[in-house]
């Protein structure tokens, strides 16, 4: 599913499974977007993707696995993004991934596991975001890594069982 500029877009009780691409691509401005109860599964590339300002989005009681890139993937100048109550794992690279210049996100209440390098992963300059209340485990690298210039909360989250760190920041 593509999508481009569309602003109160809902996508719901889907099963998104087996396209050579990504599963779910926002491209820029698609504003107040929810994502909400999709099995999004065996895509040949990241099974969601927002790419540049889509911002005040949800992403809901969604199951993203078996991915042959990220489970979801967020792009630059994403804002006001809430991922939770998710099931994300065995996606082949990361199972949440942020480029640059996302602020307030909240991840809270998935489930992340088994994902082919880190589960969460902030590349550079993200503020005021908060990782609470999940399940982080069995990943090849990092359960949750920071790179540079990130300021978040991680608050009462079970990281067990991954590769290199727990958290690396």
């Amino acid at each position: 599913i593509y999508a481009n500029s569309s602003t109160y877009l809902t996508l719901s009780q889907n099963q998104i499974t087996d396209y050579s691409n990504e599963g779910i691509y926002l491209n820029q401005a698609c504003y107040y977007a929810t994502i909400d109860s999709n099995t999004i599964a065996n895509n040949g590339s990241h099974g969601i993707v927002f790419n540049n300002y889509n911002s005040n989005s949800t992403i809901t009681n969604n199951t993203i696995t078996n991915n042959s890139d990220y489970g979801i993937s967020i792009d630059d100048y994403n804002d006001n993004v809430a991922i939770q109550n998710n099931i994300i794992s065995s996606n082949n690279g990361y199972g949440i991934r942020f480029d640059e210049q996302n602020n307030n996100i909240t991840i809270q209440d998935n489930t992340i596991t088994g994902n082919g390098d880190n589960g969460i992963y902030f590349y550079r300059y993200n503020y005021g975001s908060t990782i609470q209340n999940n399940t982080i485990s069995g990943h090849s690298s990092r359960g949750i890594y920071f790179d540079y210039y990130n300021y978040s909360n991680i608050i009462d989250n079970l990281i067990y069982n991954n590769g290199e760190y727990g958290i690396r920041l």
